[in-house]
C-alpha cells in the first residue's frame, strides 16, 4: 500500500488520494460496487463537506463522480506536501472513528431532505414493473413511497440526481431499446438507481410516474435543486 492508498475500514474498500495535476486533487474508489452501496455514498458526502470546511476559499471547485471526486485548489494557494497529508487526516477520521458507524444525514453539513410530490401514471412502466416485481401497481406505489433515496451526483443533464437507495428487487436493467422522449419531471429506475428526468429526452430508464418538482434553474446558486448527500422521498399525489 502507498503513502496515498487507504483501506476504508467497515467495507474493506481501497480509497486513494493523489494529485493528478498540480492543483488537482482526486479521490478514488475503486470497486466496482461501490456506488451501489449507501454507506460508502455516505461516507463521500461527508468527505466533501469536510473538504470544503477544512480548505474553505482555496478550493475552486469539486466535481463529484460516482466513484471518483476531484478537488480543484487555488494555484497560488498549493501546499502539495501538507494539503495531501490533510486530506488524509480527514479520509481516516472519517472512515476510522467519528463516521465508521453513522449513516445519519444530518452528519453531511449541507445536506436536506426533499418530499417530492409525484403522479403515478400507466401511460409508460409502471404497470410493467409491477409484472417484473411480482407485485399489484398498488404495493409497488407503497413500496416506492415508503423509500429514502440519498443524492450522489448529478449528471447526464443538468440537474439530472443519481439517487441510490432502490432495494434488490426493484433493480431492473435498463429497457433494451430507449425511448426517444421520455417527458420533463419523468421519475424513473434503472439498475440500482432512481431518477429524476429535469427536461424532455431520450432514455432508457423505467418511468413510475411525474413530478412537477423543479430540478434545475440557472438564475438560483446553486442551480441544481438536489446537492450530493440530500435525501429524497417521493409521495403519492395522484395514482391509478
Amino acid at each position: 500500500m502507498t503513502d496515498s492508498q487507504f483501506t476504508m475500514v467497515n467495507n474493506n474498500l481501497p480509497l486513494e488520494v493523489q494529485w493528478v495535476n498540480p492543483t488537482t486533487m482526486m479521490f478514488s474508489l475503486n470497486h466496482s460496487s461501490a456506488d451501489k452501496n449507501k454507506s460508502v455514498a455516505h461516507i463521500f458526502c461527508v468527505m466533501i463537506n469536510e473538504l470544503q470546511r477544512v480548505f474553505g476559499t482555496r478550493l475552486t471547485n469539486i466535481v463529484v463522480g460516482f466513484n471518483e471526486t476531484l478537488v480543484h485548489f487555488e494555484p497560488n494557494k498549493v501546499r502539495h506536501l501538507d494539503d495531501i497529508n490533510t486530506a488524509k487526516q480527514i479520509i481516516n477520521s472519517i472512515i476510522t472513528s467519528r463516521y465508521s458507524h453513522a449513516e445519519d444525514p444530518s452528519l453531511v453539513i449541507s445536506a436536506s431532505h426533499h418530499q417530492i410530490g409525484m403522479s403515478f401514471s400507466d401511460e409508460y412502466d409502471l404497470q410493467a414493473v409491477a409484472d417484473k416485481t411480482q407485485c399489484s401497481v398498488k404495493q409497488l406505489i407503497e413500496q416506492f413511497c415508503s423509500l429514502t433515496f440519498t443524492v450522489i451526483l448529478n449528471g447526464f443533464m443538468p440537474g439530472f440526481p443519481y439517487m441510490s437507495g432502490l432495494p434488490q428487487h426493484l433493480q431492473l436493467p435498463r429497457l433494451s431499446t430507449p425511448r426517444l422522449k421520455v417527458p420533463k419531471g419523468a421519475v424513473a429506475i434503472a439498475e440500482t438507481y432512481c431518477g429524476i428526468y429535469p427536461e424532455s429526452s431520450p432514455g432508457g430508464w423505467h418511468i413510475l410516474g411525474t413530478t412537477e418538482h423543479v430540478l434545475f434553474d440557472i438564475r438560483q446558486s446553486p442551480s441544481a435543486t438536489f446537492q450530493s448527500g440530500d435525501t429524497v422521498q417521493f409521495f403519492a399525489i395522484k395514482s391509478i
